[in-house]
């Protein structure tokens, strides 16, 4: 096995997984294994901080998994930090951090985000609200859910 490819295998693709249960399943290596029909004890291997302890992830699993999950063929594989995920593919890189600082809040915060969030007004929808004052608004407000 090359260099290159055991480099794939032990660390690349195991960094973006991490990302990716991160991403869709908020953390839950779990609900993660059961979604793509594998061994927990397999995941966690894989995941495993400990190099002589940790398993790689091979071609057909890779594959096997971005199938399962619809991703793009090779998103596993690609560079750490080209890794982006379904939610964040058309964002630029303001909302992207945005969503990566919100995704790093407490239950709690994020609660507070969202009520902030739907306080605002949404510019691109048609002006049939008011404001507080009374007055039309160009900019209704949008609820989050």
């Amino acid at each position: 096995m090359s260099d290159d490819t055991l480099r794939l295998r032990m660390e690349i693709r195991p960094a973006n997984l991490r990302r990716l249960i991160e991403d869709m399943f908020d953390g839950n290596t779990g609900a993660f294994a059961d979604k793509i029909g594998r061994p927990r004890s397999n995941i966690y291997g894989i995941l495993r901080k400990t190099e002589g302890d940790r398993r790689g992830i091979g071609e057909a699993l890779a594959r096997d998994i971005e199938r399962i999950l619809k991703l793009d063929h090779g998103e596993l594989d690609r560079p750490p930090g080209a890794y982006v995920n379904a939610d964040t593919r058309r964002l630029d890189d303001i909302e992207r951090a945005l969503i990566t600082k919100f995704r790093q809040l407490t239950p709690a915060n994020r609660n507070v985000i969202r009520a902030l969030l739907e306080s605002l007004p949404v510019a691109d929808e048609s002006a049939s609200s008011t404001q507080p004052n009374g007055t039309p608004s160009s900019h209704p407000r949008r609820r989050f859910s």
